[in-house]
């Protein structure tokens, strides 16, 4: 009898272990970023930033359709960035897609070199709130370095394929950060929703 029992309850837990770890890997979406909340990133906690030579670039995230029907007809008031080095210049950029691979030129844009604090978060309100019309969306920051910089921070990883892109004007390429340099990281940058 007690080794029925024992039986039982060894399949009790197998099933419990089973439930959970199936509860994991269907909370965990396609592309990891909090959807249906108010802010929208795939970020976790900087860790550092990445040091890049003199040059001009754009770090960027991608949000897909599938990420952003839950908020479509929302709009985004504000973008939070951390930031290690003010760079020569910043702007603020949201673009829509010409394919997952490639941003179309940008349809909203906002100089914010003035607005930008070192070594913290830095919370950007857009001067004009953009609305979510469902199209996968590019939010990123070009930047032009004077001099070697650790600008836009990141953080431990791992990667998510939409939170780590990087445009070098040197190649005139849009890659993702790992392909470039094979970290594995998403940018600190979050878009905040109106209420």
């Amino acid at each position: 009898m007690a080794h029925h029992s024992n039986i039982n309850l060894d399949m009790t837990l197998r099933n419990f272990f089973g439930i959970m770890l199936m509860a994991i890997f269907l909370s965990c979406g396609d592309d990891g970023s909090l959807a249906g909340e108010d802010i929208l990133h795939y970020d976790g906690e900087n860790q550092t930033a990445p040091a890049l030579p003199p040059g001009s670039y754009n770090v960027a995230i991608r949000f897909t359709t599938n990420l952003l029907r839950n908020v479509e007809g929302r709009s985004i008031d504000a973008v939070n960035l951390y930031l290690y080095d003010r760079p020569a210049n910043a702007r603020l950029t949201i673009s829509y897609d010409v394919s997952p691979r490639l941003p179309a030129n940008p349809i909203y844009t906002q100089d914010i070199t003035a607005q930008l604090s070192a070594d913290r978060w830095n919370t950007i309100a857009l001067d004009t709130p953009f609305e979510i019309t469902g199209e996968p969306l590019w939010i990123g920051v070009a930047i032009n370095l004077n001099s070697p910089r650790r600008t836009i921070g990141c953080d431990a990883g791992p990667g998510n394929p939409n939170g780590d892109w990087l445009f070098d004007a040197a190649d005139m390429e849009w890659l993702r950060f790992e392909e470039r340099v094979g970290d594995s990281i998403n940018w600190n940058i979050r878009a905040v929703l109106a209420p």
